[in-house]
């Protein structure tokens, strides 16, 4: 399996957040959301000028950052830094959704729907998504993600897993040791913290060949986009 297969879990992911989010702004297109600090929100697609952060110059792409960012940091044989920008594409959570009932392929959208993106214009992406029907409570937490373990593991358990691709890379990536997500804001308006990935080639034994390891490292505070 080369690394197409984890650009197609992505691109998956990516659709369905850019669709629970369009289904639920029929209830809130007509009241702004308001961010943490009781300034009003413009939605993405319009042409106001937000004056969004300066996004870094990176050895990836990088995103226009609007409604918060998520910042990537590459170190070991793999070196690439990269800023996402956010919106529905890059954030997604069942209870910030307008309409609670809708079901889609992945599931109900309720505290089990949870997805993070980060990803530059580029194949540079990490991404992290509940799964096992797990419940995500709206809270600041602490997640460890156990080792080898990725978004297409049929036997890893933990209630988040994460998903990564590099740009140029033609393999599929996996945790080396243990890896964090830290959630240390998350409410109705915004979710923040930071996260430590140690990632290496997923088939460097059965090949005998490696595209080596990398430690990746960011932040994120994403604005609820609906």
């Amino acid at each position: 399996m080369k690394r197409s297969a984890h650009l197609t879990v992505g691109i998956a992911y990516l659709a369905m957040l850019s669709l629970v989010a369009a289904c639920g702004d029929d209830d809130n297109s007509s009241t702004p959301a308001t961010g943490a600090q009781g300034t009003e929100q413009v939605d993405d697609s319009s042409s106001v000028d937000t004056e969004p952060g300066t996004p870094a110059t990176d050895g990836g792409g990088t995103t226009e950052v609007s409604g918060g960012s998520c910042h990537v940091v590459v170190t070991g044989d793999i070196s690439q830094e990269w800023t996402a920008g956010g919106g529905s594409s890059s954030v997604g959570y069942g209870p910030w959704i307008g309409n609670p009932g809708i079901t889609t392929p992945m599931g109900a959208v309720d505290e089990s729907f949870f997805i993070i993106n980060c990803q530059d214009s580029t194949d540079n992406y990490v991404g992290f998504l509940a799964q096992n029907d797990a419940k995500i409570p709206m809270e600041p937490a602490t997640y460890v993600l156990a080792k080898g373990a990725s978004a297409i593991s049929a036997t890893d358990t933990s209630p988040i897993v994460s998903l990564v691709t590099f740009d140029n890379s033609e393999t599929n990536w996996v945790l080396s040791a243990d890896g964090e997500l830290v959630i240390t804001a998350f409410d109705n308006d915004h979710i923040a913290g930071h996260f430590t990935l140690p990632v290496t080639d997923a088939f460097a034994e059965m090949t005998g060949t490696s595209e080596g390891s990398a430690l990746i490292t960011g932040e994120f505070d994403f604005e609820n986009p609906n």
